[in-house]
């Protein structure tokens, strides 16, 4: 009895592997510099009043040693006004740090700290 070659029963190919390119990122702007702020909370009328100011000198006066600091003038087209600050605010947090307990002087220290970052 002769051996027939066994016939090999054709295997399919296998689907070409297709390379997908890699995704590419879109290209991102480079992050625009945000210039330097200050946020300070304000309490006016009973109501929480954020704001953020960006340059110095702030513009604002506050009756020494009054606490809770009160604003007591606005420098017309300086940066408090342009941020919003009105005349009988009180403020209340300087940067997310509370002034609540804190002396007059300790608020005045807070806003100077903050303040070395802005752009005069």
């Amino acid at each position: 009895k002769k051996e027939e070659p066994k016939k090999e029963s054709p295997t399919p190919a296998a689907p070409a592997k297709v390379e997908e390119p890699a995704p590419t990122k879109a290209e991102e702007p480079p992050p625009v510099k945000q210039p330097p702020s200050l946020a300070i909370t304000f309490v006016e009328k009973g109501k929480d009043v954020d704001v953020s100011i960006t340059r110095k000198p702030l513009g604002m006066k506050m009756k020494t040693g009054a606490v809770p600091m009160t604003v007591t003038e606005v420098d017309k087209g300086g940066a408090a006004e342009a941020a919003g600050v009105k005349v009988g605010m009180k403020l209340k947090a300087v940067a997310g740090t509370s002034l609540e307990g804190k002396s007059f002087q300790e608020g005045v220290g807070l806003l100077k700290q903050h303040m070395e970052a802005l752009e005069a």
